[in-house]
């Protein structure tokens, strides 16, 4: 396919579309959600607890999901997962609509809902993509995938900052609602004609499944190394955002309105490196570019540990954006490239298995340590993982070089399982 009709795709304008419509309505619910518990008496434990929760319960979740994804049709995974987040957000809209009000509980409801659907649309979103673009198109279509997701954060920051201390949470559900309806009648537009090649036997369980992935990874262990140790920027944001609504309400002392100011400047480095990404990639290669937006993160982590400022932390902000979003541009079009797509549910379910499991891990250590070591003692816990995962990445370069140029291991270990 040309890059002319690759613009000019219907499917290309409604995918996009539908992530970012739902992107901004559950973007706005998640940062009004996590302001108002943390505002409540006890807030930061509750959320914190809140968080690793729902992290325990994705972890449980992820082989169950992969397999789901590669057993059944991802389009009507993906309109399942609209339809479902939509009627729980609507109800709660309706509930506080004609109470007035929202307790405690149903914040945490909501917090763990918005938190299981992002758990589910994104390996859904991304084995979707693999399956209806081409190769040729998956550089172009991860960066603009970043673009779009950035622009959604950019836009639902903005919108939040404005709206947590001027509109009754129902408005804010209410929107949620909509987008999650636009999103799933777009999704339904999309012509779609599944592939049917070796997906997963009906009768396998979901853990066997799951152990499929990891048989794939441990024939390719710097591969594996690579893909797990990419995901800590992704870890680093995750676990942020447990703790950047502490550091800007406790040790910065700022309000709800610097919350928003911080998410939309990591939205617009993230939408930079959705601008410059491919052409980075093409003028070094994938390995290198990666080592270069894993350095920023750490960088950047470092430096909110340091120095504890209000501006420095918003500017920092951007530059944590670019290296999150270039290295997962980056990890997905090598994860596209090497992994077969009919293994792709369930490589992407182990790998992110790991990743959960270590959020679990540092969400937990943070909840309880919070009162003895600060937010800035969390962010240099952060900055030291960053940096082992820096060195892991830069070790793991001639392999990767190797099955980017040849796919030899992709082959041989795809083979061994189909």
């Amino acid at each position: 396919m040309q890059p002319k009709s690759f613009w000019k795709d219907y499917k290309l304008f409604a995918f996009l579309l539908a992530n970012i419509t739902s992107s901004i309505g559950s973007g706005i619910t998640a940062i009004a959600i996590a302001w108002l518990i943390v505002k409540k008496p006890g807030g930061e434990t509750i959320y914190g607890y809140t968080l690793l929760g729902v992290t325990l319960a994705s972890f449980f979740l992820s082989p169950y999901i992969g397999t789901i994804i590669d057993r059944y049709s991802r389009k009507k995974y993906l309109l399942f997962t609209q339809l479902w987040g939509g009627s729980f957000v609507f109800s709660f809209a309706v509930y506080s609509f004609l109470t007035g009000d929202i307790s405690i509980w149903q914040l945490i409801v909501l917090e763990i809902v918005g938190t299981l659907y992002w758990s589910l649309i994104f390996p859904g979103i991304f084995a979707f993509a693999h399956e209806i673009f081409h190769p040729d198109q998956y550089k172009k279509l991860n960066s603009l995938l970043e673009i779009q997701s950035q622009t959604a954060s950019l836009l639902s920051a903005g919108f939040a900052s404005l709206m947590i201390t001027k509109v009754h949470i129902s408005t804010i559900l209410f929107i949620d609602t909509m987008t999650y309806v636009l999103g799933f009648l777009l999704i339904l537009s999309i012509r779609y004609i599944p592939q049917i090649k070796n997906k997963a036997p009906q009768s396998m369980s979901h853990w066997t499944s799951m152990k499929e992935g990891f048989l794939y990874l441990k024939k390719i262990p710097w591969i594996a190394i690579f893909f797990i140790s990419s995901l800590m920027p992704f870890i680093v944001v995750m676990v942020g955002n447990y703790l950047n609504p502490i550091h800007i309400l406790s040790t910065l002392k700022a309000d709800a309105s610097a919350m928003g100011i911080a998410e939309a400047l990591y939205a617009v480095g993230a939408a930079l490196s959705g601008l410059f990404m491919a052409w980075l990639m093409n003028r070094w290669n994938m390995v290198s570019a990666i080592i270069f937006t894993v350095f920023l993160s750490f960088i950047s982590t470092l430096l909110m540990a340091l120095i504890p400022s209000l501006s420095l932390f918003l500017l920092l902000k951007v530059f944590k954006g670019v290296g999150n979003a270039g290295t997962r541009i980056v990890r997905n079009t090598v994860m596209m490239e090497i992994v077969p797509n009919h293994l792709m549910g369930r490589i992407n379910s182990s790998i992110n298995g790991v990743s959960l499991g270590i959020r679990v891990l540092l969400v937990f250590s943070f909840t309880q340590l919070i009162h003895m070591i600060g937010t800035q003692g969390s962010y240099f816990i952060l900055s030291i993982l960053l940096f082992i995962s820096l060195i892991s990445i830069y070790l793991s370069k001639t392999t990767i070089l190797s099955a980017l140029n040849k796919q030899p291991f992709a082959n041989q270990a795809s083979s061994s399982l189909s």
